[in-house]
């Protein structure tokens, strides 16, 4: 069986704590032919998409692996591809999925390019909120703004229930320029020195108690979930930006949303998922590259990228 990772770069790695260098690992001691290549190395050869992917001569546990020379293979040469290339979600990201779309019956891949398409991981818990599976009060209310008076319309309804305020990018990822503010006027302050599309969300108190936890779902089901704690008085809570990983239970009200979260991934064929949540709020789903793995089994978690293989099995038939 051949399997194609389309990842980042070997450089942007951290070899340590890598999910995708994970997945890769697995698949080589399981006897797949393991290539990788990046978004770029992608393109329309003629009338077919092909990688120009190299492939893994050999990888050790938690290094860089030993590749061979790359090769221009065509994509429904592979059995599998398993996108985990890291946002941000731009054009590089768009036309990787629209030269892949058209061998979705042919090749699985994972998650599925058509979904990442249609599925902003920012708006995933308000397309959740249209069909039914998550309600208003489970989510965070949630302004995208280019302009001052955008954000004044947002502030004029919320702003007498809350007291703070998170900025994040729109196109942003991994905790990469959140900005908290104390009041309303540092937040608009702030927004004139904007030019591109931002969120604003109401910054939640409990993440310096109950911090922020990653859920992991695989094939629509709940298999995981750790919580990351912000280091020292900040309010960034990812593992990659120095926050601290605890195993903590559901609370019941968070265990009832994960049913209903579990469904919509389910009905949707969304393979792998990582759900962000502050306290019992939904503030985001990942499903472009979730992340975490490594460091739930370094928390005493089991290994769960056994259970991602699977789940590709079940879908190969």
């Amino acid at each position: 069986m051949r399997m194609l990772i389309i990842g980042d770069p070997f450089t942007a790695l951290f070899p340590e704590s890598d999910t995708s260098l994970a997945v890769a690992g697995y698949a080589r001691a399981r006897g797949l032919d393991v290539a990788w290549a990046h978004a770029d190395d992608v393109m329309l050869l003629g009338h077919d998409t092909a990688a120009h992917a190299q492939p893994i001569r050999a990888l050790k546990y938690k290094m860089l692996p030993e590749v061979e020379a790359p090769q221009w293979t065509a994509i429904d040469a592979f059995d599998v591809i398993v996108i985990r290339k890291n946002p941000p979600f731009d054009a590089s990201y768009v036309r990787l999925c629209w030269l892949l779309m058209p061998y979705e019956a042919r090749v699985v891949m994972s998650n599925r390019p058509a979904l990442l398409l249609t599925h902003h991981e920012k708006m995933i818990p308000y397309q959740m909120l249209h069909v039914g599976a998550l309600t208003a009060d489970e989510i965070a209310p949630t302004c995208l703004v280019t302009t001052v008076a955008q954000l004044d319309v947002y502030l004029e309804k919320f702003s007498a229930h809350h007291a703070a305020w998170i900025m994040k990018p729109w196109m942003g990822y991994g905790g990469h320029d959140v900005k908290k503010f104390a009041n309303v006027q540092l937040l608009r302050a702030a927004l004139t020195q904007e030019s591109t599309p931002t969120l604003i969300q109401p910054y939640l108190p409990a993440i310096a108690t109950a911090g922020d936890r990653r859920l992991f779902f695989i094939g629509g089901k709940l298999v995981g979930h750790l919580v990351r704690i912000p280091r020292g008085d900040t309010h960034i809570s990812n593992l990659a930006s120095g926050g601290k990983g605890e195993l903590r239970p559901l609370t019941p009200a968070l265990e009832d949303r994960c049913e209903r979260i579990g469904s919509y991934l389910q009905d949707y064929d969304i393979d792998f998922a990582g759900v962000d949540c502050i306290g019992d709020t939904i503030t985001e789903v990942n499903i472009t590259s979730p992340t975490g793995l490594v460091a739930y089994v370094g928390l005493g978690g089991p290994d769960l990228v056994p259970v991602l293989f699977d789940q590709l099995e079940k879908r190969l038939g």
